[in-house]
């Protein structure tokens, strides 16, 4: 499956970091012609690869994941009703990892968090 926006993100994450392939590829313990075929739209990685490279690049995994769905897709059909993407359209880079720092935290933290928040309003 090609996927040209996943490609494109994922080039972009690693050219950001001032990194080649190699090194990204070293990191995530895996070929360097594995990942050029990923940045090169000709291979989809599984699904661990994917959280690896979000750990990676320290972003939400969900960024990765939505690249895969058209934005028709996930907006209006029924198959994806309980699937959210947020990507640079609807979200800052910081507001994306805002949430994704949100849902790390466990029950007691997150009431916390909710309870700061209100004291703000």
């Amino acid at each position: 499956m090609q996927n040209k926006k996943f490609a494109s993100l994922l080039k972009q994450k690693r050219e950001n970091a001032g990194l080649t392939q190699y090194e990204v590829a070293d990191a995530l313990k895996i070929s360097r012609t594995s990942y050029a075929f990923y940045e090169a739209a000709g291979r989809m990685p599984s699904v661990e690869t994917i959280l690896n490279i979000s750990k990676f690049y320290q972003i939400n995994p969900m960024e990765l994941l939505c690249s895969f769905i058209p934005k028709n897709k996930w907006e209006t059909d029924p198959q994806y009703k309980n699937f959210r993407c947020y990507g640079s359209d609807t979200l800052t880079p910081q507001d994306q990892q805002l949430l994704y720092n949100y849902n790390q935290l466990n029950k007691q933290q997150k009431e916390l968090v909710n309870t700061l928040i209100k004291s703000f309003f």
